[in-house]
């Protein structure tokens, strides 16, 4: 039986024993177990002296409740009682924690040696019944006279019942936690969570389904774990992190043949989820369809886009259109014209400069998946491409798309330019032989440096994308604040044409909004150019 939803206490034993049971559950998109044992310590003394340790956060599916905020306090409180606990990763963790009956202070050692006669375990300390501590404080009073050390009965038989109290009672010390109920939707359950724990990390819906997955099919969540481990070694000299909750909607999205929402409820969620996963056949083939597409979308992706990597990507700066690709890809039956391949290309890069999967992206990834399916089936990405034209709003970059402040990386403006520029074959101003790639290391700059515009300017316009250009970080440190009209001119006429610079009597400060406007002009003719050689425009 899961935990009563809503607001509530419990005490420490009650909390303890339903983790052992199996009634509250660590989910497997938690982390590790990362506590210290001083923070262990910490802990118990805090719960000791009477403080707060905050509110532990749940979910509830059927009967079991997942642990949402609060996994080491429970993972400790459970060192604390027991003295050790098997983690999920099956590894065994053991703490020394130990309790002065004389003067309540607790200590963590690393050996199982007792620091002295009047340090007693916690652990042991707990596991004695409530009516064999004063016949136990006698014992230790005895001790510590043989010792030479005076500390008078009633003194250690209260400090022992204090500690078992406290952690074994029922009415001493009390933990405040908040159990969702089963019938909240994911976004609901979401919001709480980050509304109660602001330093936390959002929930999201790929964690609940991966624990889900894990709970109706064991072994499940290690698969993908392994699987992402394995596209970090894949490629020699490149970094492919994918987040576990792309895997996890591409999973999805092939065993339920196009959806990564099914439900509104986590109930719903759960018994929908159920039925999916009753065919093993079902699932394995799911999964291998998950590995073959995403291993070839980021095949398609690395050819086509020059991507290295994902850990230090310019042009992946979100994972959600690579589930897209994927699920097209297998339903092609992972075999791809060149057509295809620069469609998708294309609408990777809209996707991302238009923003799409920000707000809302499981019901945006719906619609994409749907339309993949019957795309695939014509072998014909109109219908993926048509549908970012119609969220864009327009059909073509336009010059008021294409500009905004860019400081750094990471921005949908760098993104396309550096597209463009791979595109281009454009070579770095002063290392000639070196292409602008993401095989390299870029920065950003300011063809007319800040430091030498006027004050007047805002830094939109000091900083807008039309004054952007990508360099290794070497050339860029070497220009340093020279203008336009002292380093350019020796930079070759055909260097200057692949970044897209516009003609010497722009080069001046003066004309520097001029500049700004004629080449931004420049930019998005050939943008689109792009966009038109890989179909999408």
């Amino acid at each position: 039986m899961a935990l009563p939803s809503g607001h509530r206490t419990m005490p420490i034993s009650t909390f303890v024993d339903y983790f052992f049971n199996g009634r509250i559950k660590i989910p497997d998109f938690q982390r590790e177990f990362v506590w210290s044992d001083e923070r262990v310590r910490q802990l118990a003394e805090s719960i000791l002296k009477g403080y707060p340790i905050g509110l532990l956060i749940f979910f509830n599916v059927k009967d079991v409740s997942y642990v949402l905020d609060g996994q080491q306090r429970i993972l400790s409180l459970a060192l604390i009682k027991n003295g050790d606990v098997t983690l999920r990763n099956g590894r065994r963790k053991s703490i020394n924690l130990w309790f002065n009956v004389s003067n309540k202070n607790i200590m963590v050692t690393r050996t199982t040696r007792s620091p002295g006669v009047e340090w007693l375990k916690i652990s042991d300390i707990l596991r004695m019944s409530y009516e064999d501590i004063p016949e136990i404080a006698e014992e230790i009073e005895r001790n510590l006279a043989n010792s030479g050390k005076k500390v008078d009965y009633t003194t250690i038989r209260r400090n022992l019942f204090e500690v078992w109290e406290t952690f074994n009672g029922q009415y001493k010390y009390h933990i405040p936690y908040y159990a969702a109920p089963a019938n909240i939707g994911i976004e609901e359950l979401g919001e709480i969570f980050v509304r109660i724990n602001f330093a936390g990390t959002r929930i999201r819906a790929a964690d609940i389904y991966l624990t889900m997955f894990e709970v109706a099919n064991p072994g499940m969540a290690s698969k993908i774990r392994n699987f992402r481990e394995s596209l970090e070694r894949k490629w020699v000299g490149e970094s492919w992190e994918i987040d576990h909750g792309t895997l996890v909607k591409t999973f999805l999205a092939f065993l339920t043949d196009g959806k990564v929402k099914i439900a509104n409820t986590v109930l719903q969620q759960a018994d929908e989820l159920r039925n999916y996963l009753r065919s093993q056949d079902n699932v394995e083939r799911a999964w291998e369809s998950t590995e073959e597409g995403i291993t070839r979308a980021i095949e398609l992706l690395r050819e086509q886009l020059k991507i290295g990597g994902t850990k230090r990507s310019w042009l992946f700066l979100s994972e959600a259109p690579l589930i897209t690709i994927a699920y097209y890809i297998g339903k092609r039956g992972f075999n791809l014209s060149d057509e295809e391949k620069k469609a998708l290309t294309g609408w990777f890069l809209l996707a991302q400069f238009y923003h799409r999967y920000t707000s809302a992206p499981d019901t945006k990834l719906n619609e994409d998946l749907e339309l993949a399916k019957n795309a695939a089936r014509t072998r014909n990405c109109r219908m993926l491409i048509d549908k970012i034209w119609e969220f864009a709003g327009m059909k073509g970059i336009t010059e008021e798309t294409f500009s905004g402040r860019v400081t750094s990386r990471g921005n949908n403006l760098v993104m396309m330019l550096l597209a463009l520029l791979q595109e281009r074959e454009a070579k770095d101003f002063y290392r000639q032989t070196v292409n602008i790639d993401e095989s390299q290391d870029l920065t950003i700059h300011h063809i007319f440096p800040e430091a030498r515009l006027p004050s007047d300017y805002s830094d939109d316009e000091i900083h807008d994308i039309a004054n952007i250009t990508l360099t290794l970080a070497s050339t860029n440190k070497t220009i340093g604040d020279k203008e336009p009209n002292e380093y350019l001119p020796s930079i070759p006429t055909e260097i200057r044409r692949q970044h897209l610079i516009p003609s010497q009597h722009l080069w001046d400060i003066r004309k520097y909004k001029k500049f700004l406007t004629e080449r931004r002009k420049l930019l998005v003719k050939e943008i689109n150019n792009y966009l038109r050689s890989l179909g999408v425009l």
